[in-house]
């Protein structure tokens, strides 16, 4: 993946427009594997689904809490 180019391309779109601040979180797939544990494929999508969420919320989570810390919210 070429994040760096892909956040430069949306910084660029976000300048044209004049917005000066935008958030972007990112998907965080995670690789679906058959394991010795995991016989199913189906088994192993829902698996790595449920990681993503996961991983997204928690980068969510975080940047809230940065914000909070910043004391860029209110509450």
């Amino acid at each position: 993946y070429n994040i760096i180019g892909a956040a430069n391309a949306i910084r660029n779109q976000l300048s044209e427009q004049n917005i000066a601040n935008a958030v972007v979180f990112y998907d965080p797939v995670s690789a679906a594997e058959i394991q010795k544990t995991t016989k199913s494929w189906e088994k192993a999508v829902e698996k790595a689904k449920k990681a993503s969420k996961k991983n997204l919320i928690a980068q969510v989570d975080d940047f809230i809490k940065w914000m909070k810390d910043e004391n860029l919210l209110n509450n």
